[in-house]
């Protein structure tokens, strides 16, 4: 009936289901775009027949399954062949070098296999596509190495890109021979072996990604070659040497990333002519020297200039307090960092007048002088610039400015003395009438937590943390920092400090003081003056989970171990759940945290985890909301934020509950929702749940897979998929279909038991299978067969 259909358009819709057999009938059809769907299901054999003249397919953006069927290679005209974005499997078939016309082959985030340990099988058969122009397969499952062969693909090839995969060792010099390429991704792979010099060959390459890999040797001079780079990554990776001056010569470089490597020698003044720099980060090496002014003032340095964790030295550039016409070109600049060097001189006061500035780092330098205390720097911590014995201000933890002398002394007896003195006693009699008014106004209000009388006196913190040294810093909290110390009775300690500067810290001292009191939450003591504000907790001495699921920083799954054990963890998720459970439903009054996140769980000494941080929670008698709550900011951290947060401000306790499945995914797989693989729709959520259960192996920590599941493996498998499981309860974004607390405490607790084998295996079956019907969680019925065991 459709035999003479040519075009078949029917992207960007809400279609499920299956892909109907019947199209094959369709023997006209030239392009097929079905793209940006909910279907599911294999992709038919029989939609591909012999006959068909099929041109472009695109299939993108579904949950399609399955391998790529044979029968798509009966179409010998196609030309585009778009699969990206969906669960498709197995090996990725040779058979696409009978594709002759293709053009273009897109299967970024799939689940395809290489097929081989030693090459890429299916980039050889590639060789026989003449006319391609673009391979775009990262987020796969690829292994083994590239092969030579790499250099007789298509000399109209625009786009490698095979990121995010498992390609192990060196790349050949033979892509030196891909001269066309605009785009270059290997990035987090298992890169070995050097950077190629014929890297330079690669005359129109616009962005060259090869970070995270374990890439070493020099940075190839013949980079500097590459005239219409805009975009170089090199970042995290052993790569030492020199940065090459032939850097200078790149002229169209927006961003260059180096960070994190073992690079030395000093900064190239010769970047400064890399004018169109709009990020630039050379932070984690061994760089020495000053700080080139030419690269200081880079008039278009909008978002990043990174320069921390490295041994520069000497004053910070004139030319970073930049004449009017300057400072406007970077009124955009967000992050500057050059903390941790050998810097001397003044703070310039013209970085009072940089407005975008988020982030300001100069600690453990040589800098001297007063601290500024406009602009900008009214929102920055003091750790912003400690470490710099020669600094002084208004700023707790450092020492105060001489008074500037006066240059008559007679002027400041005759005049001022007799002027002040008056002042000082009208203000004095004003003063006593407001602190009377504010005693009263306070009593009613906001009454003490019950801890006593304040044991200690701030020199007494001074004491306990080493001036607040950096070296007892513990971790940075929401409006403060946490420092360890020792009080003067040998009482380990964490201290909160509140940054007083800013007007939402001095409310969350408030908040947490009402919280902690009401929730009878263990606190030793406070201190609160005019210029400080710090709450006083019992050490908790194994820290944050955080720290325990990345020990060595953020991007430790590339190395260090995680050493909690599966019973571990699953002993933590239980542990929150039943503080999180407490504060929303058995609490005098309701408590939602707002803020759950491994940084904000501590850990005991033997492993019990305990929640903290209430400096943005709120509470809730009834249908009402503490006052805090009704600002129009986002309450809680980037990646945990419930997403119905962002359209109404209006917390619940679902939205814990939402942060708390993200942080039980975080603890089972140790990555950060925020993690850089998370882009484009991409999320932590989709990126376990594309793998649950049949292939959870692929995104679980591996910690598991060489620990307890070579113990008993399949039982151990089997409760890392039902923990797991109970993270992606909440398939569906609505808060009304997400469990409680109470559920989800009561599921782990038989879950715990059934490992441990206390409690039969088939309860824990029994109580989701429950729960699942009961509040209708867990999407549809297909969804939920999928949580059977």
């Amino acid at each position: 009936m459709l035999s003479q259909l040519r075009v078949l358009y029917l992207h960007l819709n809400h279609l499920t289901g299956e892909i109907a057999s019947s199209l094959s009938n369709c023997t006209s059809l030239e392009i097929m775009s079905v793209a940006e769907n909910h279907l599911s299901g294999e992709i038919p054999t029989k939609l591909f027949s012999k006959t068909i003249h099929l041109t472009n397919l695109y299939m993108g953006g579904n949950n399609f399954s399955g391998r790529i069927p044979v029968s798509l290679f009966n179409c010998s005209q196609l030309q585009f062949l778009v699969l990206p974005n969906n669960q498709l499997s197995g090996i990725v078939p040779t058979e696409l070098g009978n594709l002759r016309a293709l053009r273009a082959l897109s299967l970024w985030s799939n689940q395809f296999v290489s097929g081989s340990t030693t090459s890429l099988p299916f980039l050889t058969a590639l060789i026989n596509c003449s006319f391609l122009t673009q391979i775009d397969c990262d987020d796969n499952h690829f292994t083994g190495l590239i092969p030579s062969s790499v250099g007789h693909l298509s000399t109209h090839l625009e786009i490698l890109n095979l990121g995010y995969n498992r390609i192990r060792r060196e790349f050949p010099p033979q892509i030196g021979y891909l001269t066309n390429l605009t785009l270059l991704s290997l990035n987090i792979n298992l890169l070995t072996g050097v950077i190629p010099s014929a890297i330079g060959k690669l005359q129109r390459l616009e962005r060259l990604f090869l970070g995270f890999n374990n890439s070493q040797g020099n940075i190839p001079t013949e980079i500097g070659q590459l005239k219409n780079l805009g975009v170089l990554s090199l970042s995290h990776n052993n790569i030492s040497g020199k940065i090459p001056d032939s850097l200078s010569y790149l002229q169209q470089i927006r961003y260059l990333y180096l960070d994190t490597n073992e690079l030395t020698g000093t900064i190239p003044s010769g970047l400064g002519d890399c004018r169109k720099l709009e990020a630039l980060d050379l932070s984690s090496n061994k760089l020495h020297g000053r700080i080139p002014p030419q690269v200081a003032v880079l008039p278009n340095l909008l978002f990043r200039f990174n320069l921390f964790s490295n041994f520069l030295e000497g004053p910070l550039p004139a030319e970073l307090s930049p004449i009017p016409d300057s400072l406007e070109k970077l009124k955009n600049l967000k992050d500057l960092d050059f903390s941790s060097n050998n810097l001397s001189g003044r703070i310039p006061l013209t970085l009072e007048k940089l407005t975008a500035l988020q982030h300001l780092n100069l600690s453990i330098n040589q800098l001297s002088g007063e601290v500024p205390k406009h602009g900008v720097f009214k929102k920055l911590y003091v750790t912003s610039f400690t470490r710099n014995l020669g600094l002084c201000g208004p700023w707790v933890m450092l020492p105060p400015c001489a008074a500037p002398k006066h240059q008559s002394l007679r002027y400041l007896q005759t005049v001022l003395i007799p002027i002040g003195t008056g002042v000082f006693v009208i203000c004095c009699v004003v003063m006593f009438f407001m602190w009377r008014c504010y005693c009263k106004t306070r009593s009613v209000t906001l009454k003490p937590f019950e801890v006593g009388p304040q044991k200690v006196s701030f020199q007494e913190l001074l004491a306990a943390t080493d001036g607040f040294n950096e070296a007892n810093l513990l971790r940075v909290g929401s409006f403060g920092k946490v420092f360890k110390g020792v009080l003067q009775d040998g009482t380990m300690v964490a201290i909160k400090v509140l940054n007083i500067l800013d007007e939402y810290a001095r409310k969350s001292f408030d908040r947490e003081c009402n919280i902690l009191r009401r929730v009878r939450l263990k606190i030793i003591t406070s201190y609160l003056d005019l210029d400080v504000k710090a709450l006083i907790f019992p050490l908790v001495p194994n820290g944050s989970l955080d720290i325990f699921l990345y020990p060595a920083g953020e991007q430790s799954s590339q190395g260090q171990l995680c050493h909690l054990d599966l019973i571990q963890r699953l002993s933590i998720a239980l542990d929150v759940a039943q503080g999180m459970e407490y504060l929303h439903h058995r609490c005098f009054v309701q408590v939602i945290h707002c803020d759950l996140k491994p940084s904000n769980v501590l850990l005991g000494e033997d492993m019990t985890a305990f929640l903290t941080d209430f400096g943005i929670s709120s509470l809730s008698l009834g249908n009402s909301i503490d006052s805090y709550t009704s600002t129009h900011t986002l309450k809680g951290s980037i990646g945990y934020i419930a997403p119905e947060y962002g359209v109404s401000g209006h917390v619940t306790t679902k939205g814990d509950v939402y942060s708390y499945r993200i942080m039980l995914l975080e603890m089972m797989t140790r990555k950060k929702p925020t993690g850089s693989i998370f882009i484009e729709g991409m999320n932590l959520h989709k990126w376990v749940s594309r793998c649950f259960p049949n292939t959870i192996d692929d995104v679980v920590d591996r910690n598991f897979l060489s620990g307890d599941l070579n113990n008993d493996e399949n039982k151990a498998l089997n409760c890392l998929k039902k923990l797991i499981c109970v993270g992606l309860l909440c398939t569906k974004e609505s808060p009304e279909e997400r469990p409680s607390m109470i559920d989800i405490v009561k599921i782990l607790h038989i879950l715990k038991d059934s490992f441990l084998g206390v409690a039969s295996a088939t309860t824990f079956q029994i109580e989701l299978s429950s729960l699942l019907n009961s509040r209708n969680v867990g999407g549809n019925d297909d969804e939920s067969q999928s949580f059977s065991f």
